[in-house]
């Protein structure tokens, strides 16, 4: 998450959701602020302060890739935006950025000391990530050809919904 007010939004996702936090320093960049499930719990999210006055408050999306240069020729081939070059974390982790062919954007992140959400899919932690695009379809062939995703479509409402399923378990957008 980026924040204009990380201080405001550290008390609001805390007092919100039960949640600690912890604050990394990384030299050469910015803090990094790291939610977690109680105050001793696993992680659960990372906040960051907006990069400059121009960037919108905004939630992204990071998903594991074992070589980010292969998912970034991947999101090349399927018609994607790469947005940054490699980014190293110092030795936490290293990133990139992308925007998919309805313009969403997305990072790709390859662990180091740092494995992201320790925890997802249990009460105040992340259980659902939705992408509302114009063409579904086309975001449904991206996905599928970047991460080798299999698409599964459901109603929700008399309305498509395309649950995800990755490596034999299921997730839904």
């Amino acid at each position: 998450m980026a924040s204009p007010d990380v201080e405001g939004s550290k008390e609001f996702y805390c007092e919100l959701f039960g949640w600690g936090v912890y604050d990394v320093t990384i030299p050469g960049l910015t803090d990094l602020s790291m939610f977690t499930l109680g105050d001793l719990g696993p992680e659960v999210l990372g906040m960051q302060p907006l990069a400059d006055s121009a960037q919108y408050p905004s939630w992204l999306c990071y998903f594991r890739a074992g070589d980010l240069q292969t998912t970034g020729q991947a999101v090349a081939d399927a018609g994607g935006q790469v947005l940054s070059d490699l980014i190293d974390v110092a030795d936490l982790e290293q990133l990139a950025m992308f925007g998919d062919r309805e313009g969403a954007d997305f990072a790709v992140v390859q662990p180091r000391r740092l494995h992201g959400a320790a925890v997802i899919d249990e009460p105040s932690a992340v259980c659902w990530v939705e992408l509302a695009c114009r063409r579904p379809g086309q975001a449904r062939m991206f996905y599928e050809q970047v991460f080798g995703w299999q698409a599964v479509e459901r109603r929700f409402r008399d309305r498509p919904v395309t649950a995800w399923k990755a490596a034999g378990t299921w997730s839904q957008a």
